[in-house]
C-alpha cells in the first residue's frame, strides 16, 4: 500500500523555517532586474516585459515572461517561471512575486535522467502530488496590500471576463474568511519576510482542465512558499503544510523518500497501478537538492495514462471548433483517432454541447459521452492490477522486437508464429501513407482473435515503442509486453554482420534489398539512431520481460534461446526437434508477398566495401612491430579518426567529369554490381596526416579501377585532411621523387586477402 508520510502538527504561528532575505539578496535582485531591463529594451526580448498597475496602490508592477524553449536551452534571462518586480521606496528594484525555476519531466532534458538525478542530488526527495489547475501567486506590498497574480499576468482582462488572478483572489478571500484571518495580515507577513505563496487554482465551475475537482476539493491548493530572491529558495513541504493550515488553504499530499532509487520505485509503482488512492493523477513534482551547493532542484514525473490522452482530446476539440485558425489535429494515441471522428459528428449534430468549450466549460461532459459511446470507463487505461509481479493478470501479450536492420527479427517472428500459433504482423507489409497508424490497427485487429501478437518492426527508437505501446494499452490496459533485443558488441561489428545478411538475402525482402539505392546507408542510419531499452524511463518501464539474443547467433540458436525464455511467461511446451526443423525450413523458404517500389538514382561512385576489422589488424601489426612508427595510428585511434567503414574506390563520378575516357569503366561497373571479388593488400603507407593500405590485386581481373594505385584509406589525423589526399600521397610515394616523411611498409607474409563485392554507392 502507498501511504503519505505523517504530517507534523503546526508549529508556532507564522514561523519562517529559513533565514530571511538579506541585504545582499536584495542587491542581487536589484542588479538582476537592471540586467533584465537592459536586455529587453528592444527586439524580440522587448516582448518579455509586461507592465501592470496594482490599482489599490497605483504601483507599477513588471512581469517577466520568457520563451519556453529558452528554458530548455539554458538561455532564458531568468530561471524563474513567474517573476514580478517593482521599484521600492528606497529606489531599489525588488522582486515581489517569485515562481519556481522552470523544471522538466523525467528524460525531457539530460539533468532529469534518473541516472543523473541519482548522481547529482541528495535526499530527502519530497514527492508532491501534481495538481491539475492553473498556478496562482500570492504576495504582499507595503501597508498590508495583497498582490495576487497568475503565472504572468494580473488584474482585469480587457474582454471583461474573470481572469485567473481575479478568481484566485476570490478564493483567497474565501479561505482566509474560513480560517478567520485577514488578508492585510497575510500581506504584511509575506511582504516583511519577502515571500511568495504558490498555489494551484482548482475550480471546475470557473475552468475545467483534465482531471475534475468538485465540492470541497475546489479552491487554492498551496504547494509552495518561495523567497523573493534571484536564485530559487523554497520552503520544505512540512512547513508549507503548516502554512496552509494556518491560513486556510487546501493542502497537497506529499511523500518523502530517502533515496532517488526509492523515489523512482514509488513513482513507477504508481505508474503501473495507474492510480493513487484509487484516483487518477497527473504525476508528481519532486523536490530535492543538488550536491553542489545544496541548491533547490525540482523535476516532475508525469503520467500519460490517462492524463495526456485526455488533454489531447481537449486540444483536438478546440482545434476542430476553430478550423480556420488551426490545422487538422494529428493524434498521438490510437483512441484519439476514434475520438476525432466522434467529436466531429457531435459538433455538427449537437453543437450545444460545445457552447462554452472554448472557455474551458463542458470538457468533462463531452469526454464522458465519448467514453460511454465506446463502453469504456472514465479512465480506460486503468484496470485491476495487483502490486505483486506474480499476481499480475494479463489480457494479451505483445512481443516487441527491439533491434536493427538484419538482426533476424522477421525470421524469429515467422518461426514462433508457425510453432505456437502466434499472430505475426509485419510492418514491412504495410504500404501507403500513415504506415505507423496502419501497423497499430493491424495489431489491434489481430488481438481480437489472438492472445499473442508479434509486432515485427525494428522498434529501435523510443518514439516507435511509445506509440506502439500506447496504441495497444488503450484497448488492452493490462497487456503483457515482452521485448526481444540483441546484444551489440560494437557498431562496426553489427554493421558487418547485418550488412552481410542483407547482401546474402538479395532481393528476398519487401523493400531493403541490394537493388535499393544506398541500402548500406540505411543500415548505418538505423544503427546510429538506435536507442537501447532503458527500463528507467517510459515507455520501456512498461516492458515486463526482456529476452536478449546474440546478434551473431544463427537463427536456430536465437530461436531456441527465445523459446526457452518465453516458456515460463506464456506457459509454452517444448516443441519437438522435428517441429523446430520444419519451422526453420519454412523460414528459409519464405518469400514476401509485398514488394515496395525501389527508388532508382545514379550512383556517386562504385566501390568494393571492406567489412574486415582493419583497425584490429593494424593494432596487432604495430604491437608486434615496435620498430615501426605507430604515432599516427595511435593519434588517430585516440581522436576517433579511424574510419568506421572501409572501401576501395573503383570509379567516382568526378572521374568522369575529369576524363570521359573512363565512361567505359563506369558502364562496365554498372553491369558488375554485386559481383563477388577477392582483393590482396600488400603495403601500408602513411605520412603525418593520412594512412592507407595499397591493393596489389583485384580478382577477377576484369574489375576496372581508375586509380593508378588502388587503396583502402584507414583514416586521417583531423577532419580538415580529406580522404582524397591519399591519391596524391600514393602518386608521389611511388614516383622517382618520394617526399620526406612518408613511410612505406611491405607487409610481406602478413599481406591480407579480403573478400567483397562490387557496389554502387548512392550517397556521399
Amino acid at each position: 500500500m502507498l501511504h503519505p508520510n505523517s504530517m507534523a502538527e503546526p508549529g508556532p504561528s507564522l514561523s519562517v523555517p529559513r533565514g530571511a532575505v538579506t541585504q545582499e539578496d536584495r542587491e542581487d535582485a536589484h542588479e538582476h532586474i537592471q540586467f533584465l531591463l537592459q536586455e529587453t529594451r528592444k527586439g524580440r526580448r522587448a516582448k518579455m516585459k509586461h507592465e501592470y498597475i496594482h490599482e489599490p496602490t497605483k504601483t507599477l508592477i513588471l512581469s517577466w515572461k520568457m520563451d519556453e524553449w529558452d528554458y530548455k536551452k539554458d538561455r532564458a534571462l531568468t530561471s524563474a517561471r513567474g517573476l514580478f518586480t517593482r521599484v521600492a521606496e528606497d529606489g531599489m528594484h525588488e522582486i515581489v512575486i517569485r515562481g519556481y525555476d522552470k523544471f522538466f519531466n523525467i528524460d525531457e532534458v539530460s539533468k532529469t535522467r534518473w541516472e543523473n538525478i541519482k548522481e547529482n542530488t541528495i535526499p530527502p526527495y519530497e514527492l508532491i502530488v501534481k495538481e491539475n489547475g492553473c498556478i496562482i501567486f500570492i504576495s504582499g506590498l507595503p501597508n498590508g496590500q495583497i498582490l495576487v497574480t497568475s503565472k504572468h499576468s494580473m488584474g482585469i482582462r480587457i474582454d471583461a471576463t474573470v481572469s485567473h488572478a481575479e478568481k484566485g483572489r476570490e478564493w483567497l478571500e474565501k479561505h482566509l474568511q474560513k480560517a478567520h484571518k485577514k488578508k492585510e495580515d497575510l500581506a504584511r507577513y509575506l511582504y516583511e519576510n519577502k515571500l511568495t505563496a504558490v498555489a494551484e487554482l482548482c475550480d471546475d465551475t470557473f475552468e475545467e482542465h483534465v482531471l475534475p475537482y468538485t465540492g470541497d476539493d475546489s479552491g487554492l491548493r498551496l504547494h509552495g512558499v518561495n523567497y523573493n530572491t534571484k536564485d530559487l529558495r523554497t520552503w520544505p513541504s512540512k512547513q508549507v503544510i503548516e502554512f496552509a493550515k494556518e491560513w486556510g488553504f487546501l493542502e497537497v499530499k506529499y511523500y518523502v523518500k530517502q533515496s532517488a532509487e526509492e523515489a523512482k520505485q514509488f513513482t513507477d509503482e504508481v505508474r503501473r497501478d495507474g492510480v493513487l488512492d484509487n484516483m487518477p493523477i497527473e504525476g508528481f513534482v519532486v523536490r530535492t537538492k543538488l550536491k553542489n551547493g545544496e541548491k533547490d532542484f525540482f523535476f516532475k514525473v508525469k503520467y500519460d495514462d490517462p492524463y495526456l490522452m485526455y488533454r489531447e482530446w481537449r486540444e483536438i476539440t478546440k482545434k476542430l471548433l476553430n478550423p480556420k485558425k488551426a490545422k487538422r489535429p494529428k493524434p498521438t494515441f490510437e483512441l484519439s483517432r476514434d475520438y476525432i471522428v466522434w467529436v466531429e459528428n457531435k459538433i455538427k449534430t449537437e453543437p450545444e454541447l460545445f457552447k462554452e468549450y472554448m472557455k474551458n466549460k463542458g470538457i468533462f461532459k463531452v469526454r464522458d459521452l465519448f467514453l460511454e459511446s465506446r463502453n469504456l470507463q472514465s479512465s480506460p487505461q486503468i484496470s485491476d492490477k495487483a502490486t505483486e509481479r506474480g499476481e499480475r493478470r494479463f489480457d494479451k501479450t505483445l512481443i516487441m522486437p527491439v533491434g536493427t536492420v538484419g538482426c533476424g527479427k522477421t525470421s524469429l517472428g515467422l518461426a514462433l508464429a508457425r510453432l505456437f500459433g502466434f499472430s505475426h504482423v509485419q510492418n514491412d507489409n504495410v504500404t501507403g501513407k500513415e504506415t505507423r497508424s496502419k501497423f497499430h490497427k493491424a495489431i489491434l485487429r489481430e488481438f481480437e482473435t489472438n492472445e499473442v501478437v508479434i509486432a515485427d518492426r525494428n522498434n529501435h527508437i523510443l518514439k516507435l515503442r511509445e506509440t506502439l505501446i500506447d496504441a495497444v494499452r488503450v484497448r488492452y490496459p493490462n497487456v503483457h509486453i515482452i521485448a526481444i533485443t540483441w546484444t551489440y558488441p560494437s557498431k562496426d561489428e553489427v554493421f558487418r554482420i547485418t550488412a552481410e545478411r542483407v547482401y546474402n538475402r538479395g532481393t528476398n525482402h519487401q523493400s531493403l534489398t541490394t537493388d535499393n539505392a544506398g541500402y548500406e546507408k540505411v543500415i548505418r542510419t538505423f544503427l546510429n539512431t538506435f536507442q537501447s531499452i532503458n527500463t528507467d524511463r517510459k515507455p520501456d518501464s512498461l516492458i515486463e520481460d526482456i529476452i536478449q539474443v546474440e546478434i551473431a547467433s544463427d537463427i536456430k540458436t536465437s530461436l531456441l534461446t527465445v523459446i526457452d525464455k518465453l516458456k515460463p511467461s506464456l506457459d509454452l511446451k517444448n516443441p519437438s526437434d522435428e517441429d523446430i526443423e520444419n519451422a526453420l525450413e519454412a523460414v528459409r523458404n519464405y518469400k514476401p508477398t509485398v514488394k515496395k517500389a525501389i527508388k532508382k538514382s545514379k550512383p556517386f561512385y562504385y566501390a568494393i566495401p571492406i567489412r574486415d576489422d582493419l583497425e584490429g589488424f593494424l593494432r596487432d601489426y604495430f604491437s608486434t612491430h615496435p620498430d615501426v612508427d605507430s604515432k599516427l595510428f595511435n593519434d588517430m585511434v585516440e581522436s576517433s579518426r579511424i574510419f568506421k567503414a572501409f572501401h576501395i574506390t573503383l570509379c567516382h563520378k568526378e572521374d568522369l567529369k575529369a576524363n570521359q575516357s573512363f565512361r567505359s569503366h563506369w558502364d562496365r561497373l554498372n553491369d558488375q554490381v554485386n559481383v563477388e571479388v577477392q582483393v590482396t593488400v600488400d603495403k601500408l603507407v602513411f605520412d603525418s596526416e593520412v594512412m592507407t593500405l595499397t591493393v596489389k590485386d583485384i580478382s577477377p581481373q576484369n574489375i576496372p579501377c581508375v586509380n593508378k594505385h588502388p587503396h583502402i584509406t584507414i583514416g586521417t589525423i583531423r577532419s580538415e585532411v580529406k580522404p582524397y589526399k591519399t591519391v596524391k600521397l600514393l602518386d608521389k610515394s611511388f614516383s622517382n621523387q618520394r617526399p620526406d616523411g612518408v613511410t612505406i611498409i611491405d607487409l610481406g607474409d602478413q599481406s591480407l586477402t579480403l573478400d567483397g563485392h562490387v557496389q554502387a554507392v548512392f550517397t556521399m
